[in-house]
């Protein structure tokens, strides 16, 4: 059987990703990618730092299919 795999995406501000990365990762994500939501790059960082833009999207990759995901979720509301 091939496994189907679900992407669940939030948007999010830039002090909320950390809480965000750590809920998917609570609910069983088995990757956990954060990217820009607007078109603001971020060009080379200086040594030691680790720039995140203000508006994130937070994708948490879930095995299974999306009505699998959202019994396990419970109340969550997934669009």
């Amino acid at each position: 059987m091939v496994p189907v795999w679900t992407n669940v995406t939030a948007a999010a501000q830039r002090g909320d990703v950390p809480g965000l990365e750590d809920w998917f990762w609570a609910q069983g994500a088995v990757s956990v990618t954060v990217e820009d939501g607007e078109d603001n790059p971020i060009y080379e960082p200086p040594p030691g730092e680790q720039p995140l833009w203000d508006v994130v999207l937070v994708t948490g990759l879930f095995e299974g299919e999306l009505d699998e995901l959202r019994s396990k979720l419970g109340s969550t509301t997934l669009i």
